[in-house]
């Protein structure tokens, strides 16, 4: 029987990168900055978001713009069950349960549980950003 190709194991200052790189994606999305939300991607990263397919850091960038255009919107994203599994190929598979609250300007606030799946990768510089994110929305309500 043929043996498979062992992930590589992920040294204590990767998981830091990684983890930040996930914190990051909440902070910058919950100030509202595309820009930042953007920068987290590879050049050529995706995001699949509300049946939504965007690529590259310019279509994740207009898509934020898009969502943060709502006057009085405001976010906080929390994050938990977090899963790393780096892979043979040195991909890391992210996995983790994201709670959502969200509130535009004269309207009740909602919340939404969603998985959210990642696939990272360093960039050329050799530091961890997303090549593909897919939020996939569990259940919602308002509060």
């Amino acid at each position: 029987m043929p043996s498979q190709a062992e992930a590589p194991a992920l040294s204590e200052a990767d998981l830091r990168a990684i983890e930040r790189l996930l914190a990051d994606f909440g902070h910058a999305a919950d100030r509202l900055d595309p820009a930042g939300v953007a920068a987290l991607f590879l050049a050529d990263g995706e995001l699949v978001a509300g049946g939504q397919r965007v690529s590259g850091r310019e279509g994740v960038a207009q898509d934020c713009r898009t969502r943060f255009a709502r006057p009085g919107r405001a976010t906080r994203h929390l994050c938990t069950n977090l899963r790393i599994d780096p892979q043979p190929s040195g991909d890391v598979c992210v996995a983790q349960v994201q709670l959502t609250f969200e509130q535009a300007e004269g309207t009740a606030a909602l919340w939404r549980v969603s998985d959210v799946d990642d696939v990272l990768r360093r960039d050329p510089q050799g530091r961890w950003r997303i090549a593909r994110r897919v939020i996939r929305r569990v259940m919602a309500g308002s509060a």
